[in-house]
Formats: structure tokens, C-alpha cells, sequence
């Protein structure tokens, strides 16, 4: 579990939030530990349909895509879908930098790319 104090100073630095109970700051420690097994879970699980032993970005990427339960980070998570790196390859006949079948960006990233490209 998440130490409550760590939570609550969390908590305190957002200021437009009033005090906020013990009881209150447990219950969000709960459920910020619930929503972190369950979304490395099923990021694990896409990991493993993708026969890889290590959970990348992209596998969290593509839970948030498909699964309703996690369909609210898709605004922080942008999504861009890539070539795989094989096709890639053969069309350039050579190597390919640091490219994956899909990635995703966050809209920070995806706004400061925007502006580099112009």
C-alpha cells in the first residue's frame, strides 16, 4: 500500500482541493494501488500477446485503446500507428533507427513535434 502521508502531500499540492479526512486519503491510497495492479496487469497480459517479457509503452498504450475501464487516459495518451519495423526495413534496405509497430505520445510531446516540423 501506498504510504498515506505520501498521499497526502500529493493531495495538499493541488490547492483548488478543500482538506481532505484521513479516511478519505486511505480509500485513494486503495484505490490508486487497485488501478495500478489492474492496468500493469493488463499491459502485462499485452506484453505477453505480443510475446515480449518486458511491458513497453506501447503495450500501455494499447490497453488504454481497447479497454473501457482505462478509455479515460486516452486524451493523455496519444496514439500514433507506426510501420512495423520489418516492412520499414525492406522498403529502406537497410536499418531502421529506433521505430516500434505503434507508440504512444503524450500530447506535450506530440504539441512540441508539431512545432519542430514547422
Amino acid at each position: 500500500m501506498f504510504p498515506v502521508s505520501r498521499m497526502q502531500k500529493i493531495i495538499k499540492a493541488d490547492r483548488e482541493l478543500p482538506i481532505v479526512a484521513k479516511e478519505a486519503v486511505f480509500a485513494i491510497s486503495i484505490a490508486t494501488e487497485e488501478f495500478i495492479k489492474r492496468i500493469t496487469s493488463a499491459s502485462q497480459k499485452q506484453a505477453e500477446r505480443d510475446k515480449r517479457t518486458t511491458v513497453q509503452k506501447r503495450h500501455v498504450a494499447v490497453v488504454v485503446k481497447r479497454a473501457d475501464e482505462f478509455f479515460f487516459l486516452e486524451d493523455v495518451l496519444m496514439w500514433e500507428q507506426e510501420e512495423p519495423v520489418s516492412r520499414l526495413r525492406k522498403k529502406a534496405g537497410g536499418s531502421v533507427g529506433n521505430t516500434s509497430k505503434g507508440e504512444f505520445v503524450s500530447s506535450s510531446q506530440k504539441f512540441s513535434d508539431r512545432n519542430e516540423i514547422k
